[in-house]
């Protein structure tokens, strides 16, 4: 009966080690294959149906171990099929729910025009799981209409 063992060093992020057989007494003769795996480092963020139509959940996982921050881009305007453009400020959104880092827009805020920081990692970059929920406001007489506003979520590593 062959018995095999292996043995294995993790030193950042990369695996040494050493695979042996060992064969009964008998048949004594010992292989050796040494192996190295190069672990990638990587960081990802899907944006998944949220709980309620109204929101949307971000997903992030990564192996890098370093902080990073999530931003909101919006590509234009709310605009009907016609191009007419309704003011952002009716569109408001909030970040609820991160587990291990913060949010930086805990209370309903205006989607801006511009480039937004949404969300920041803890100091080791754990991965998290977070909703955006929208939330449409108008206080005075707003155009009928379907608007549309296109958005894109960009991760950033520190």
């Amino acid at each position: 009966m062959v018995h095999r063992t292996i043995t294995r060093l993790i030193i950042g992020g990369l695996i040494f080690g050493i695979l042996s057989f060992r064969c009964p007494a008998q048949e004594m003769d010992t292989k050796i294959l040494n192996f190295s795996v190069n672990v990638e480092p990587h960081i990802s963020l899907k944006v998944l149906r949220g709980t309620d139509r109204d929101s949307v959940r971000i997903k992030i996982s990564t192996n890098m171990v370093r902080p990073y921050q999530v931003f909101v881009v919006p590509f234009g305007p709310l605009t009907d099929q016609r191009g007419k453009v309704l003011s952002s400020k009716y569109l408001k959104f909030s970040i609820v729910g991160t587990e291990k880092g913060r949010s930086e827009v805990p209370i309903p805020t205006p989607i801006s025009l511009n480039e937004q920081l949404i969300y920041t990692s803890n100091l080791n970059g754990d991965p998290d799981t977070f909703d955006v929920v929208f939330y449409f406001q108008a206080e005075e007489k707003v155009p009928v209409g379907t608007y549309t506003l296109n958005l894109t979520y960009r991760i950033q590593v520190q």
